[in-house]
């Protein structure tokens, strides 16, 4: 954290007669046998169609034979009699990542424990919104105040920016963790001017900016916390799942979006026959 102060297209043709359509008929029939031949049409099957965001899925993952020792023995005990051991496997194996999925999908179809297809189907459905949903948005954390302020209203405001107040720190998310505090007024971001929140997800409001740097990203915020002007650093965070209907249309049409996804993902992947071979197994 360092301190620093601001200052900154014929003519028309009638036929005549007989004689003047069979002129037009020959000076076509001319035209037609000195034209190059027609070339057909691309072949639209040559072109392969795009995949779909969530085609890697259940694409094979070399693994470990330890990880695929332990990823086994948690899927057998969704079969345990002991609920407590249900519920352990199935934690784990959501904590392993979409690596475990193409043996979720096997264990699902030779499986006809009604609860352990349940159990994995919930799995499944975790793993996916993780990875095409939640993993993908990024989160500062706090509550802004409103209205914001301007340069009339505080003269450490760049002109043409907004001074975003921090009402309030989520605990826990990315602002805490860098530091910020309750009160504090965000100016830049990055060393540019930030503009507040927009009614309609306004792409370049700063919230909809910090969400598709991505999770990860690391960004310099310029706050002014009493007399002093500070800059802090902070890498962001995934967006915590009981704030994707809050705030952001964009947000709410993306959460919409990708569950739709899932529903034909699951019907198109599981409930059809003949899984992917597993990368791990032998040949034959």
């Amino acid at each position: 954290m360092k301190t620093y102060f601001i200052n900154k297209h014929g003519s028309p043709w009638r036929a005549q007669g007989v004689a003047g359509l069979a002129l037009l008929v020959s000076a076509a029939g001319s035209a037609l046998a000195q034209a190059p031949p027609a070339q057909p049409p691309p072949d639209a099957s040559s072109t392969p169609p795009p995949k779909s965001p969530d085609a890697h899925l259940l694409n094979e993952v070399k693994i470990s034979e330890e990880r695929r020792t332990e990823a086994d023995g948690w899927i057998a005990e969704l079969a345990s009699p002991r609920f407590d051991v249900r519920v352990r496997a199935s934690r784990r194996l959501s904590e392993c990542g979409v690596s475990v999925l193409p043996r979720l999908r096997r264990a699902y179809l030779a499986s006809r424990d009604l609860e352990v297809r349940m159990r994995i189907e919930e799995i499944a459905r975790e793993l996916y919104l993780d990875d095409q949903l939640y993993s993908r948005n990024a989160f500062l954390g706090i509550s802004m105040g409103w209205p914001t302020i301007t340069h009339a209203m505080d003269p450490r405001v760049p002109l043409g920016a907004e001074g975003i107040h921090v009402e309030n720190v989520v605990e826990g998310a990315a602002a805490e963790e860098a530091g910020l505090l309750r009160g504090d007024v965000i100016i830049l971001l990055d060393g540019e001017p930030v503009r507040g929140n927009r009614i309609g997800g306004d792409p370049g409001s700063f919230s909809e900016i910090l969400r598709r740097r991505g999770v990860g990203a690391v960004v310099t915020l310029t706050i002014l916390r009493f007399e002093h002007t500070l800059e802090i650093d902070v890498t962001l965070r995934a967006r915590p799942r009981e704030y994707y209907d809050r705030d952001s249309p964009a947000l709410a049409e993306q959460r919409r979006n990708v569950e739709s996804a899932l529903l034909r993902w699951w019907t198109e992947r599981f409930i059809t026959p003949d899984p992917p071979q597993d990368a791990d197994a032998p040949r034959p």
